[in-house]
């Protein structure tokens, strides 16, 4: 009885967690003429916890990183050959996906 008491408690608890975590920024990232940027490295910062996740882009220049907890965010997009590019204060809800369009700027 003990076990299943355990069991049930168990389940309760992990899904109570993986609710708070449903939210994500996607996006897509373009040079200066709206070119996409494929191989970018897209970096994001809940700017409370310090916890940081990555991801890069696709062949098509888009990103998406899941599973963030609610919270202020800043975001940085980097590539070979662009100037990085950032947004901060990106907002994030339970259950709220932002979008973000970087434009990176080649280095002259």
């Amino acid at each position: 009885m003990r076990l299943l008491l355990w069991f049930t408690m168990a389940a309760c608890v992990s899904e109570v967690a993986i609710a708070q975590f449903n939210s994500g920024i996607q996006g897509l990232v373009t040079d200066s003429s709206g070119a996409v940027v494929p191989e970018a490295t897209i970096h994001v910062t809940n700017t409370s916890t310090g916890v940081s996740r990555n991801a890069v882009t696709s062949a098509e220049g888009l990103y998406r990183i899941l599973s963030l907890g609610p919270g202020s965010y800043v975001a940085s997009a980097e590539a070979r050959g662009f100037r990085t590019s950032s947004r901060p204060n990106i907002e994030l809800s339970t259950n709220e996906t932002v979008r973000w369009i970087s434009r990176c700027k080649s280095v002259t």
